[in-house]
């Protein structure tokens, strides 16, 4: 298992483009750097949301540490490998990961008694209100999701920033390392998730969806494509990222019957200051929840850049 899609030179070429990144290589490893000129500091190997499982060699690290100090820039090296001869590093997020078995009834007995539960009552309800999830096909469904649904929940619920458009869409038609999955009640548009295949993995990468009376549409996109998964013989379904202040969205990720894989920073001058969204700016995130939606949607092209790293 592990996050090789994210390094190839297809998807490196791509984030360079979208978060305007330059690449620069030191003792063999392909690192980025933002071009905003405020932002230009750091050097870093995956930006933020986006792991690795690279291992660095001792003699790498020492090589590393010396452009350094030489160059007077921080280098930051983010994996999901314990690199033990490296004494500055923390742990930054929690990456749950689901191992998936050759049929989903096996997968449902790892899952909580509370959450096999839920599953029998998410069934009966998604009958009685005639909901279904389907995998999306075109442009328009995609941009749909995207307007009605993820920019919504974002400003209004999470009051977070969200990914430009153009991020999905070339992930999807462009590259086609990606699929989005759209749950309905009829023909009214719920939810959607989008995941990026990587080998034997598929990774939950992002997904919104809004209330419909009773019914959990979140639980029932991640379970459908988990029957997805199964199908077409992945072994791993990753649960994403988790902030490590969140115990409620990591207790809910690992009733699944996962296992968490910490994410470690190593680091050569000093750890990153990259905000909890789970806990921080709270002011701020207020302020920006009163913007339309649709206008947050156009600024994220824009923004996106200055904060990611």
């Amino acid at each position: 298992m592990n996050f090789s899609q994210y390094q190839t030179n297809e998807f490196r070429k791509l984030l360079e483009n979208v978060y305007d990144f330059s690449s620069i290589q030191v003792a063999g490893v392909d690192f980025y750097r933002s071009n905003k000129k405020i932002r230009n500091d750091d050097l870093f190997n995956t930006p933020f949301g986006y792991f690795s499982t690279s291992v660095l060699t001792e003699a790498q690290w020492a090589e590393i540490k010396t452009y350094s100090e030489t160059h007077s820039v921080n280098i930051r090296f983010v994996s999901a490998s314990e690199l033990p001869f490296i004494s500055n590093r923390k742990t930054i997020c929690h990456c749950p990961i689901v191992a998936l078995p050759k049929s989903f009834d096996e997968l449902r007995q790892g899952f909580s008694s509370n959450l096999r539960s839920n599953i029998n009552k998410l069934q009966n309800k998604v009958s009685a209100e005639n909901v279904f999830v389907k995998k999306g096909e075109t442009l328009a469904e995609l941009k749909s999701f995207y307007d009605v649904i993820l920019a919504h929940e974002y400003v209004k619920k999470h009051r977070m920033i969200f990914q430009p458009f153009g991020l999905f869409e070339r992930l999807v038609f462009d590259l086609r390392v990606a699929d989005f999955y759209l749950a309905f009640q009829s023909t009214e548009l719920l939810g959607g998730i989008i995941l990026t295949k990587d080998g034997s993995v598929l990774h939950y990468n992002w997904g919104a969806s809004r209330k419909h009376k009773n019914v959990p549409i979140g639980i029932l996109l991640i379970i459908e494509t988990m029957k997805v998964a199964i199908e077409q013989g992945y072994t791993h379904y990753d649960l994403g990222g988790t902030p490590l202040s969140d115990d409620e969205l990591f207790s809910f990720k690992m009733r699944f019957g996962s296992k968490n894989y910490p994410i470690y920073e190593y680091f050569t001058l000093r750890e990153s200051t990259t905000p909890d969204m789970n806990k921080d700016m709270l002011f701020a995130r207020k302020v920006y929840s009163l913007l339309p939606p649709k206008l947050a949607g156009l600024m994220m092209p824009h923004v996106v850049p200055w904060l990611m790293r």
